[in-house]
């Protein structure tokens, strides 16, 4: 917890010093703490995993703190930065005997900017995706999670008819280069190894009736 506190604190001087730097940039930020104990007797009926290889804790305590920082240039542009620290007590950073920052993560980054003179929105980077959905979830059964992606939304008949649109790379194995090398031959054709998500919806809104027909 130390080092976690150390480099937020860090995190905190640079921002400090940003919104000293860029006067009309208005910094907000806001988190929250969760930690909560479970106590189980006899998981799973025998208190062995569902695979029965290993037994598991009766007891344990979790941890969740998420500070998010929005960078506020102007209603036509925005940043949003989302940190968490989210681990069991007694591992990784929330350990009193050789703590480490591995379940600090960064959850949330995206670029929000307004195309000048409208009402077109572009959203870029780290950011929550949630596919439309009926009333009856709370959230897609389809997909509704942070995604790497680029987000396109715009009124077509203001207050009728809007557009939202959008390309996000799910997994990209192998990254910059892939590896084509399989023992000592070498294949220099591409790989597939990304698995990328493309979505269109059109929310409809009139007299009586209102649907968003997706893809």
């Amino acid at each position: 917890m130390k080092k976690v506190s150390s480099i937020l604190l860090v995190a905190l001087m640079v921002l400090g010093a940003f919104a000293s730097a860029q006067a009309a940039t208005e910094v907000k930020m806001t988190g929250d703490a969760l930690v909560y104990g479970s106590f189980m007797s006899g998981r799973n009926f025998t208190g062995w995993n569902k695979y029965g290889r290993a037994t598991e804790e009766n007891f344990e305590v979790w941890e969740r703190f998420r500070l998010r920082s929005d960078f506020v240039a102007s209603e036509a542009v925005k940043f949003r930065l989302g940190i968490k620290v989210e681990d069991t007590w007694g591992h990784g950073s929330l350990t009193a005997a050789n703590p480490s920052n591995s379940s600090l993560s960064v959850y949330l980054a995206y670029l929000q900017f307004k195309w000048p003179d409208c009402d077109v929105q572009f959203t870029a980077g780290l950011q929550p995706v949630s596919l439309p959905h009926s009333a009856l979830f709370n959230s897609s059964p389809v997909f509704s999670d942070n995604m790497a992606a680029l987000t396109i939304s715009a009124p077509i008949i203001p207050d009728t008819l809007s557009v939202l649109t959008g390309f996000g790379r799910l997994v990209d194995v192998d990254q910059t280069y892939n590896n084509n090398v399989v023992g000592n031959n070498s294949n220099h054709e591409h790989q597939a190894d990304e698995l990328d998500a493309y979505f269109l919806a059109l929310p409809i809104t009139v007299d009586g009736f209102k649907a968003t027909p997706w893809a």
